[in-house]
């Protein structure tokens, strides 16, 4: 219960819906009934998650789902839990609104269900169309465990009333069908009057409000009222058998048990009287045996006492000398665990240090690279612009001569005035070319130094990159010898510390066998002896008790079993008598069980031959009413023929 409260609150929570009171009420009272008539609050998601937990629920088994308003849908889901539940037997889903979605459903559910005893249908509208009921009717000629069906007030018509007589034809396990408010008529009536004369299983069938001739209830009524005879009869004649089988049986078993219980007694007796005699003759040899072996006895435990004080002080040594051995051990152990988690430790904070002065080389020299090719960009800009500086300078210096040759043409061939004029123009434009080839000069040496400055950072970058480099790799190089030389060291150390655990485990091991072993074999000697020592002083109290007593007693005894033998011998005849007569009493009882079970076999025919001849009494009377029925409307039918009145002459 507790499992499904859970699972039932947790569906509820995982689709948002509100549990059912009803439902909650039938949990904590326990009940095997579910009832939820009623409640206004039940949703469709209620039920599907309702149908969801029951669907292999064995606790519920009986369902009532009335006047809560559930549609096609709802159905659909009930119905698809009942596929899979094996434990309900009763459903209720009266005053619903279930129409042709519902009605099918109802009928996949009946063709599976194997359980399901009684399912109420009352007040809903499966009948709407004519067609509706069909697959409903279908699947009643092939399930075999419903009994009562309730179809109240589902305006079911002539065609469903048709469909119904010819699945109860063939149905052989309804016993009771509730028709009554819907429109069968006439023609549905006859057509379950034939059917009711090939069913011998349903004894109700209510069919008021239906428009039903009463020759049609009458017939009907005929057949349920034999049906429900036969059935009773078969009923007692199935508890009789029953009742008879059981009596046959009961005496059949005592009488088995007697004649075993004699077959006991004899042997018991037979085996008393083999061995008292047995018994009186190993006394008599036991009488001579028992004073030897008490002398024998005694010295031995004397011996027995002396073997048991040695062999307990060994032990008791072996013992002693193990848990030192044992205790040195673990101390060994223990210290060599230490010396090796402390090498660990170091070892792991070295290579730690190691790598990360290796990260940090690694990254000075990532960033003196990236120097060295921005140094590197800027030399190949100077060397450019030093360039185009060289050939700024060039070309002024063709100008120059340029204008130095057509000023001495223009000396030749022009006037003095002219020349004077040209003379002081190419002064002014070589003083300008003059001076511009000045700074073309100094822009040349100052890119010149700029240039030798940036060969000797270059130089010097270059310089500190090799030596971290060469630092670095020496740094590499270490560290990779320390690397290896700590484990080396720590790998050596390793093994020889395993190697010296190892032998000393080994010979641990071997010394605690050995004191294991030997322990063994004393504690086994020791178990031995004191068995022994238990033994032989058990037996020597027995004996010495028994030949005290045995002694005393023996000879009276032996006269009083002689007698005691002569009357068991009497005895025993006399039991073999009573034993034998008692046999021939059961024969005589299991004889007369015979002739009684023989006597109501005969009663159960002449009964069965009674039941027979009411039958065809019964059938006499049905083929009676027949005929008289078929008199009577013959002459109604004359009668009609005779009181219609004449059709007119022309």
């Amino acid at each position: 219960m507790e499992i499904f409260k859970a699972k039932y609150k947790k569906s509820c929570d995982a689709v948002q819906a509100l549990p059912v009171r009803g439902v909650e009420l039938a949990l904590e009272s326990g009940s095997r009934t579910l009832s939820l008539s009623g409640d206004s609050v039940v949703d469709i998601n209620a039920i599907r998650v309702l149908c969801k937990c029951l669907a292999h629920d064995i606790h519920f088994t009986e369902i009532s789902l009335v006047d809560l308003l559930l549609d096609d849908e709802a159905c659909k889901a009930v119905c698809a839990m009942l596929k899979t539940n094996a434990s309900i037997t009763c459903i209720d889903l009266t005053y619903n609104k279930i129409r042709t979605g519902g009605a099918q459903a109802i009928a996949e559910m009946l063709r599976t269900n194997a359980t399901l005893k009684e399912l109420y249908l009352g007040w809903n509208t499966l009948g709407e169309f004519d067609s509706d009921l069909a697959p409903l009717c279908t699947a009643l000629t092939l399930n075999r465990t419903l009994e009562i069906l309730d179809l109240r007030n589902n305006q079911l018509g002539t065609a469903a009333g048709v469909r119904l007589a010819t699945a109860l034809e063939v149905n052989k396990t309804l016993r009771r069908i509730n028709l009554m408010w819907n429109n069968i008529g006439a023609a549905g009536s006859r057509a379950l009057v034939s059917a009711m004369a090939c069913n011998s299983t349903i004894i109700e069938m209510r069919l008021d409000g239906n428009h039903v001739p009463e020759d049609c209830l009458a017939a009907i009524q005929a057949r349920i009222e034999k049906n429900a005879l036969d059935l009773s009869s078969q009923v007692a004649l199935e508890k009789m058998a029953t009742l008879l089988r059981s009596e046959a049986e009961e005496h059949k078993a005592r009488a088995l048990d007697e004649t075993t219980t004699l077959r006991s007694e004899l042997e018991a007796l037979s085996g008393r009287e083999r061995s008292l005699q047995a018994e009186t003759a190993i006394r008599a040899a036991n009488e001579e045996s028992l004073g030897v072996q008490l002398t024998l006895e005694k010295n031995d435990n004397e011996a027995l006492r002396e073997t048991i004080a040695q062999l307990t002080e060994t032990i008791s040594r072996i013992e002693r000398e193990r848990d030192a051995a044992t205790e040195t051990a673990r101390i060994e152990k223990q210290d060599l665990t230490q010396r090796h988690e402390a090498a660990r430790a170091s070892a792991t904070a070295e290579s730690a240090r190691l790598t990360k002065e290796l990260t940090l080389m690694q990254s000075s020299l990532t960033n003196l690279t990236s120097e060295n090719r921005v140094l590197q960009e800027k030399m190949n800009a100077l060397q450019m612009l030093l360039d185009e500086k060289q050939a700024a300078t060039e070309k002024l210096l063709v100008e120059r001569d340029r204008a130095h040759e057509h000023l001495v043409g223009a000396v030749r061939q022009q006037h003095v005035g002219e020349l004077a004029r040209v003379r002081d123009d190419s002064r002014a434009a070589a003083a300008v070319l003059e001076e511009r080839l000045k700074g073309v000069e100094a822009a040349r040496m100052h890119a010149e130094n700029e240039r030798d400055t940036l060969k000797r950072e270059v130089a010097a970058l270059k310089s500190t990159i090799d030596a971290a480099a060469a630092a670095a790799s020496q740094a590499v190089t270490a560290h990779q010898d320390a690397l290896f030389r700590l484990r080396e060291y720590h790998g050596k150390e390793r093994e020889e510390i395993k190697a010296q655990m190892a032998a000393r485990l080994a010979e641990q091991d071997a010394t605690c066998l050995t004191f294991r072993a030997t322990a063994e074999e004393r504690s086994t000697e020791l178990a031995l002896v004191k068995a022994q020592l238990a033994e032989s002083q058990r037996i020597s109290a027995e004996a010495a008790t028994r030949a005290a007593q045995e002694q005393v007693a023996l000879r009276a005894e032996l006269a009083a079993a002689n007698t005691k033998a002569t009357a068991d011998a009497v005895a025993l005849a006399q039991q073999r008598v009573q034993a034998e007569a008692a046999a021939a009493a059961a024969v005589r009882e299991q004889e007369s069980l015979k002739e009684a079970l023989s006597r109501k076999d005969v009663e159960i025919k002449q009964l069965m031959a009674t039941i027979q001849k009411r039958e065809a009494t019964i059938a006499s009377m049905a083929e009676d009413q027949r005929r008289r029925a078929a008199a009577l409307e013959s002459s109604l039918g004359q009668y009609l023929a005779s009181s219609r009145p004449a059709p007119p002459e022309d």
